[in-house]
Order: structure tokens, then C-alpha cells, then sequence
């Protein structure tokens, strides 16, 4: 369930859902949004209630409906039933739950990750940067300064996801500023 990718069917009404909102507020009227559309996909139905929910912005409501419910400590899974209750397209109410969820999940794990990702990357920087000069001061062999150039290159490579992973944690948590 968590991990799965939306199916075709439910990228297509995101699709059109994030493209009437985006209609929308470019000052497009209803009928207009309908038309527009209809040219893209040619169940008619299913674009005009599509449009009418990205009308009211229902979606998102929902959507920020869950993010209080996680943030007031709800589980997932009564989550999803409180707004499986509200929109009646099961695979819609999946991707919104689903969503915030990942999105705190991401959060927590760049939060709790990065720090140890950056002391132990830039650590194993420091120890290997001196190592590799000691192998060519040395003149070891190829072998062993090779060993010590690719822990190097290993080494950075974790800071680097380490500062990547604060990163992320820190857009995170600016757009939960910005929900609140």
C-alpha cells in the first residue's frame, strides 16, 4: 500500500484535477475548464466532476484535513477511513493519505539520518584525506592507495547525503510552516 505507485487511472485524475485548479486560477470559468478539458481526455463525465471537485478544491481540503488528523496523532489507517468516508473515489482518498505520509515519513528519516550521515561522512573524510597522503608519501602500493582513495570517495559520499538529507528536511519542514 505505502511505496505503491498510483495507478494510470489515478495519475490521470490528479492530472486533470492539478490542471483544473491550475485553470482555475489563471481565471478560467467553469464551462471554460470543462472545454478545455474535454480535449484531453474524453470521458466527459469524469472531467466534469473532476473539475466541479478542483472548482471547490476538495482534494486538497482532504488533503489538509489529513495532515491535521497525522499531526494531531491519528494512525494511518483511521486516517484513511475518515477520508475514504469523505471522497468517494477510494483510490484518490489512498493517494492522499498515502501522500502526507510519505511526505512526514521522508521528513523523520532525513531529520534522524543526516546528522549521523555528516559526522561519520566528514570523520571518515578527515581519516581517509590523511591516510591517502600517507600511502603517496610512503610511495606504497597502487593497491593500497587505491583502497584509500576509494574510502575517500566513499567517505565523501556519505557527507554528501548527509548534507543533501538536511536539506530536505529543512524544505520539509518549510512547507509545514507554510501549512499551519
Amino acid at each position: 500500500m505505502i511505496g505503491d505507485k498510483p495507478s494510470e487511472n489515478t495519475k490521470r485524475k490528479l492530472h486533470l484535477y492539478f490542471a483544473a485548479v491550475f485553470l482555475f486560477n489563471k481565471g478560467k470559468s467553469h464551462p471554460q475548464v470543462i472545454e478545455i478539458l474535454s480535449a484531453f481526455d474524453s470521458d466527459n463525465a469524469l472531467v466534469e466532476t473532476i473539475v466541479d471537485k478542483a472548482m471547490h478544491e476538495e482534494w486538497d481540503k482532504l488533503y489538509e484535513e489529513g495532515r491535521q488528523m497525522f499531526s494531531n496523532g491519528m494512525i494511518y489507517t483511521d486516517v484513511v477511513k475518515v477520508i475514504a468516508e469523505k471522497e468517494s473515489d477510494q483510490e484518490i482518498a489512498m493517494w492522499i493519505c498515502k501522500t502526507w505520509y510519505e511526505l512526514k515519513t521522508m521528513y523523520m528519516e532525513c531529520l534522524i539520518e543526516s546528522p549521523t550521515n555528516i559526522f561519520e561522512g566528514l570523520k571518515g573524510v578527515i581519516v581517509c584525506s590523511l591516510g591517502t597522503l600517507l600511502m603517496f608519501l610512503i610511495d606504497s602500493s597502487l593497491i593500497l592507495k587505491g583502497i584509500w582513495i576509494a574510502a575517500l570517495v566513499f567517505s565523501l559520499a556519505q557527507w554528501i547525503v548527509g548534507l543533501q538529507q538536511r536539506d530536505i528536511s529543512y524544505r520539509i519542514k518549510s512547507l509545514f510552516a507554510l501549512d499551519e
